[in-house]
């Protein structure tokens, strides 16, 4: 996959150029590259699947619907997916916003964005690994390094996220140069990027834990704190307490806040999970 992501990532850049410097296509030309990448990309992870001669080859005349397996998937994948559709709707209730204080402002959260983006990138992968370890070890019922993974996953996260984070807090004011030269929009960038990407390893945590629970086949929790503390809270905040206080750095204190309580909730559903799952563990032991 990573490999893929690299040659799409590739072959998006050199269109970009082509569509957009040979044939003027504009944002039209963007739209066009980032498409036939993805298709070029998911055409050679296909044919890779049908090359394969393990598990998870693709063979057609053998293909068929095993309903419980299908059930387990949806279950787990689609509050997975809703959750990441709150996410977007967030934002947007952000970028709405920002937008009242005009086009340098704007353009700042569009330049902080970028690099967040990478932070996120970073915080979140140790979740993408903790889930299906978990599951793994949760399965075979080996409780012990369940509660083990959290911890090394919560710590990977955190090194990585604020180290990250604090370099990009720090040279804000640089990154923000290299895709603006207005001093204005750079401001307004820096003051995104030194809320933001300081605390962006408490997102990494939080993914951790949704990916622990997800892990243990809880998830649901993940979803409805996505729903509570990214989506209404954000709302709640840009539209009844943040006329109260309209300044930007407010603004933007949604997002840790946000992360926190969910931090908070999620532990508190992992630990009431964990107790009732060593109990039933010791009483089949006894048995």
């Amino acid at each position: 996959p990573m490999q893929l992501q690299i040659f799409c990532g590739t072959v998006k850049v050199l269109l970009d150029i082509l569509f957009v410097s040979a044939f003027n296509m504009d944002v039209r030309g963007v739209a066009f590259a980032g498409v036939i990448a993805n298709a070029i990309a998911g055409g050679l992870a296909f044919v890779i699947l049908l090359k394969y001669q393990d598990a998870v080859r693709i063979n057609f005349r053998k293909n068929q619907v095993d309903l419980a397996e299908l059930k387990d998937i949806l279950r787990i994948g689609i509050p997975t997916g809703v959750q990441s559709a709150l996410y977007s709707l967030a934002n947007v209730v952000i970028t709405t916003a920002v937008n009242g204080f005009g086009e340098a402002a704007t353009t700042g959260i569009a330049i902080a964005n970028q690099f967040d983006g990478i932070l996120y990138q970073i915080s979140y992968a140790p979740s993408l690994a903790v889930a299906p370890y978990v599951a793994q070890n949760f399965g075979a019922g080996n409780l012990k390094r369940v509660k083990k993974t959290l911890s090394c996953a919560v710590l990977i996260t955190t090194a990585f996220g604020a180290t990250f984070g604090m370099l990009s807090a720090v040279f804000s004011k640089q990154l923000s140069s290299m895709m603006s030269s207005t001093p204005e929009v750079i401001a307004f960038s820096q003051q995104k990027m030194v809320i933001i990407s300081s605390t962006y390893f408490i997102c990494g945590i939080y993914e951790v834990m949704g990916g622990m629970l997800r892990g243990i086949g809880k998830p649901i929790p993940p979803t409805v704190a996505t729903l509570l503390y990214m989506c209404v809270l954000r709302f709640v905040w840009v539209y009844v307490v943040f006329p109260l206080y309209p300044n930007l750095t407010f603004l933007y204190l949604v997002w840790p806040i946000g992360w926190i309580l969910s931090i908070a909730t999620l532990l508190i559903v992992y630990n009431r999970a964990m107790a009732k799952l060593q109990a039933q563990k010791i009483s089949a032991s006894g048995v």
